[in-house]
């Protein structure tokens, strides 16, 4: 498939030179032929403008690093033909395809001028607004800012040498590239902005994801703003187009995902956007931005529910058709709901929702299950490992003083913030024990618990003392809450978060029965993930016009879950992560800051830094 869009690409200029660049190939002293002969007629534009042959290289990469290279190469060819007004220089840029055939079979009589002398003070002024309208450009009006300020304080170019505009321009574009290219083909940096992978990843990291470990995914939408993800900073304006979209494709890789990888992939529910944040919330988890909009769904048609006095469970599941309409105007079209501010929404491409992290933990054609937390894969124990968290209700002999939260931050590293680690416990469970009971829930890992109760026990917090520790489990059968917020949201199969499934990850090339309950929880695969035209009604299943009794998947899927259990939007949330979702696997932190702490007074995590995953 890689092959296919490389060709179609190379077609694309094939048909470029086709319509006017043979003829400028010809007024450069070149033979019209030689426009129209694929790949040799890129190294011969690049003679022609009098750049390194490896430039075709580039230009045959698809992403952004491939538009800048043409536009720079489009440029180049204008000013070879001494083209170097505003006008043409935006041409050149903006719409090639229309300005080449302009010029080339006008009436104006070209003539092929090559490099520019820059000992000529007269060739290296004409091209001054071109090179200030490239560089502003390219460095998005900072660096124009900087050169006007230092000619200002009176800095004056040297003859023969290129002018400060041209050589900023040149060093920016190919910093964009080099950089472009580096983040879309190798390595991307990435934070961690939410506790989920805690202990194993911590709120405040950095890391590298290494994207060749999978195989480099091509990008779905090459046209796009340079180093940022899905929208322009500060702002909720998408940073790509739409205008081309490419299909999926995956260069070979040095392996596939395996079992307990962590994994960088594309929010699988996260293709409508909706934008907005919590009143009065602080940080990453005040911002709705590519949230699941499919749960905020959910969660209002109840209300919608309520609102209609529907009474009971029945009665919602038997209208719940009707109140998710309700709900949908209510967010898209009112953009109204009563517990956070909806500035708008959008649709996204895969490759630009939100980037999640978690822990890969079953592949394709595995059945994973959850009992009392523990997982279980095909039927046997997976142990993830030592850093997988709990939520423990511990009752200690009295309460903890001011000065001890702190020194159990140091001590255990636990989170005192925005994703604190210490929560008080239910009103109603701490009323039923003695007075002088103190219970609170501690969020930590089985080697967590353990270093509590030997420091506690040692006497590092004096007389305070453990009677009881017991992991929160999660158990309540509970219809309405399974739909809401537990996939695959169905009345049908009313999970949990701690005792779910089993669920079998579907395979590419294996095929299922269709029934109810595989509908249930295989229907946003076969419709979303795998763009079929597929229904269930009156017991019957139609898929892109035809009844069928069987379905056979297109790609694989695989299960997401963050080590930190009780605290982590993961697969048991919103379902399976497609093979077209995968972006790569975490590779090293290169920095680690607790946002708790400032830069200089123990913020940075000096031990973390260099760790590899």
């Amino acid at each position: 498939m890689t092959i296919s869009i490389i060709t179609l690409w190379i077609s694309i200029i094939v048909l470029y030179c086709a319509m006017a660049t043979w003829k400028l190939f010809e007024k450069a002293g070149r033979k019209s032929w030689e426009g129209l002969v694929p790949v040799y007629n890129i190294l011969i534009w690049l003679k022609i403008i009098k750049r390194p042959w490896w430039w075709a290289i580039i230009l045959l990469i698809p992403g952004f690093s491939q538009i800048l290279m043409f536009m720079a190469m489009n440029v180049s060819m204008g000013r070879a033909f001494g083209k170097f007004s505003a006008k043409d220089t935006l041409m050149q840029i903006f719409v090639p395809f229309i300005y080449f055939p302009m010029i080339a079979f006008g009436k104006e009589e070209l003539v092929y001028e090559g490099e520019t002398n820059w000992d000529d003070p007269k060739q290296v002024e004409r091209r001054r607004i071109s090179d200030h309208i490239a560089l502003f450009l390219a460095s998005f009006g900072i660096i124009t800012v900087f050169v006007i300020l230092q000619k200002m304080t009176g800095s004056k170019e040297k003859k023969g040498v290129k002018s400060m505009a041209k050589e900023w321009g040149d060093s920016i574009v190919f910093a964009l590239i080099a950089a472009s290219m580096i983040r879309g083909y190798v390595l991307e940096a990435f934070t961690i902005p939410t506790p989920s992978m805690e202990k194993e990843l911590l709120v405040g990291d950095f890391l590298f994801v290494n994207k060749l470990s999978y195989g480099t995914r091509v990008p779905f939408t090459p046209l796009s703003y340079p180093l940022v993800h899905n929208t322009i900073p500060f702002t909720y304006i998408n940073s790509y187009s739409e205008i081309i979209k490419l299909p999926y494709n995956r260069l070979p890789g040095w392996g596939k995902v395996e079992r307990n990888d962590i994994v960088v992939f594309n929010h699988p529910v996260g293709d409508t956007a909706i934008f907005g944040r919590y009143p009065g919330a602080e940080g990453a988890g005040g911002e709705i931005q590519g949230h699941n909009y499919y749960e905020l769904l959910r969660e209002e048609a109840y209300s919608q529910a309520r609102d209609s006095r529907i009474k009971n469970k029945a009665q919602f599941f038997a209208n719940k058709d009707k109140f998710e309409a309700m709900a949908r105007k209510k967010i898209l079209v009112d953009k109204k709901l009563f517990y956070f501010d909806i500035n708008g929404y959008t649709h996204r491409p895969i490759d630009k929702k939100e980037n999640y992290i978690k822990r890969c933990v079953a592949v394709a054609g595995e059945t994973i299950e959850i009992r009392n937390g523990d997982l279980y894969i095909n039927g046997e124990r997976s142990i993830v490992g030592e850093n997988v968290n709990f939520k423990h209700v511990v009752t200690f002999n009295r309460a903890l003083g001011n000065l001890e939260y702190p020194k159990m931050k140091e001590k255990f590293e636990y989170n005192l913030g925005n994703y604190s680690d210490i929560t008080s416990v239910n009103p109603e469970f701490r009323g039923q024990l003695p007075y002088n009971q103190n219970p609170i829930v501690i969020n930590m890992s089985e080697k967590g618990k353990k270093m509590l109760i030997d420091s506690i026990s040692a006497g590092a917090f004096g007389d305070l003392r453990i009677l009881s520790i017991d992991k929160q489990i999660d158990s309540t059968k509970d219809a309405l809450k399974s739909y809401i917020k537990i996939f695959p949201n169905s009345e049908l199969l009313p999970w949990t978060i701690d005792n779910y499934g089993p669920l079998w990850m579907p395979q590419e090339g294996a095929t299922i029965e269709l029934n109810e309950m595989n509908w249930a929880k295989y229907n946003r695969c076969i419709v979303t993930y795998e763009n079929n035209e597929a229904e269930y009604k009156n017991g019957e299943f139609i898929i892109n016009g035809e009844k069928v009794t069987t379905y056979t998947f297109k790609q694989n899927y695989y299960y997401m879950v963050g080590d930190n259990r009780h605290n982590s939007a993961d697969s048991r949330s919103w379902g399976f992560v497609p093979a077209d979702h995968v972006v790569g696997k975490g590779l090293i932190i290169w920095m680690s800051k607790d946002q708790e702490l400032g830069w200089t007074d123990g913020g940075v995590r000096w031990g973390r830094i260099f760790k590899t995953l």
